[in-house]
């Protein structure tokens, strides 16, 4: 009987697992059904890469349009800083996170699972992914307060016009690929 239960705990974990996973695949290489709906290009591969995407794209939002925003050398090396040591720290953090579901997978093949040690790993796993969002989100507001208010104010406004720019170029590539979708339905039509 014990057998039994273990067997339909383990389908029953893969299922969800497996659903999860198909859920957060579906993100990768720009296949991603939610990417430019309300998600600012950051929805991939699960919630937690919202995060990781907003840090990263904000620190190189700046890097790259520091002379616009006036950031001084000590400014752009505080930042650059940040950004390394906030990767390496995602990486670490994806690394643990990943050893915690093999260990869970290991569990959930045995025999006889041990409910409170898959428990024990599911609570390890979303300790570690808290670690990483309140690690991301510090790293945010250190490289926000590396910014005077007026280089604060400018970068808000060259954001504002890099999203409008960006919104405007969608739009048009939206219209060229209909167009060309369009032309080949009428080329296949006279054949």
């Amino acid at each position: 009987m014990k057998r039994r239960e273990g067997k339909i705990l383990l389908v029953a974990a893969l299922c969800v697992s497996l659903g999860f996973s198909a859920l957060a695949k579906s993100g990768e290489k720009g296949d991603c059904p939610m990417k430019g709906r309300n998600s600012g290009g950051y929805h991939h591969k699960g919630q937690d890469k919202d995060l990781d995407g907003a840090f990263l794209k904000k620190a190189h939002f700046l890097l790259t349009h520091a002379e616009e925003i006036g950031l001084s050398d000590s400014q752009q090396e505080q930042i650059e800083n940040r950004k390394y040591e906030a990767k390496k720290n995602i990486i670490q953090k994806e690394s643990e996170i990943k050893t915690v579901m093999l260990d869970l997978k290991q569990e959930f093949g045995k025999d006889e699972a041990n409910r409170n040690r898959v428990n024990k790993l599911i609570e390890d796993k979303y300790v570690l992914k808290e670690e990483k969002a309140k690690m991301l989100v510090n790293a945010y507001f250190d490289i926000k307060n590396v910014l005077s208010a007026e280089q604060k104010d400018k970068a808000k406004e060259l954001w504002s016009e890099k999203k409008k720019e960006m919104r405007y170029q969608g739009r048009e590539k939206r219209m060229k690929d209909y167009m060309r979708h369009k032309q080949g339905m009428h080329h296949k039509n006279r054949d």
